[in-house]
């Protein structure tokens, strides 16, 4: 085998030419080859941890979805059943989980309507508004705020009507 740096013949055996030092050929070629096996290697271990890194940030915000719809559908269930409180109770976890979501909100608005509280449907509205800039949201607060009358006993006269629109 001659060296590439100095052309002195070396033996097959060598790793290094004896005149100058150099690594011979044959051994360059295995370094090159282990040493794009490491990068390889390191490679599959960065994607492997971004992936896993992905994981741990998605699957919380599913379970978090998740957990909002279920929240939404048993506050519907106790409202058809007339259980205000509860429901109220529910549509105000789930505003906590997604402050940004107008449904909670409009429902809202229809149970302090149906317990003739106008004031907290109007604020509810409001608030809803302000955190999401829903534009059904305005129109509703702007709605209930034109139709309630206070009377005497500080309960409020409506003449809201509920839309399914949500």
């Amino acid at each position: 085998m001659k060296c590439k740096n100095c052309g002195t013949e070396s033996t097959s055996t060598d790793q290094y030419c004896m005149v100058c030092g150099a690594l011979l050929q044959k051994h360059e070629q295995k370094t090159n080859k282990s040493k794009k096996k490491l990068l390889m290697i390191i490679i599959t271990e960065i994607l492997l941890i971004a992936c896993a890194i992905a994981a741990i940030l998605i699957v919380p915000g599913m379970r978090k979805e998740k957990h909002y719809d279920d929240l939404l559908v048993s506050a519907q269930r106790y409202f058809e059943l007339l259980d205000y409180e509860k429901a109220e109770a529910l549509y105000l976890e789930a505003i906590s989980i997604a402050p940004k979501k107008e449904t909670p909100y409009l429902r809202l608005a229809d149970i302090y309507m149906e317990q003739g509280q106008g004031e907290k449907a109007k604020n509810i509205l409001r608030e809803g508004y302000e955190q999401t800039g829903n534009a059904s949201l305005h129109e509703k607060y702007k709605e209930c705020k034109e139709l309630l009358i206070q009377t005497d006993s500080g309960r409020f006269i409506h003449d809201y009507k509920r839309e399914k629109s949500y």
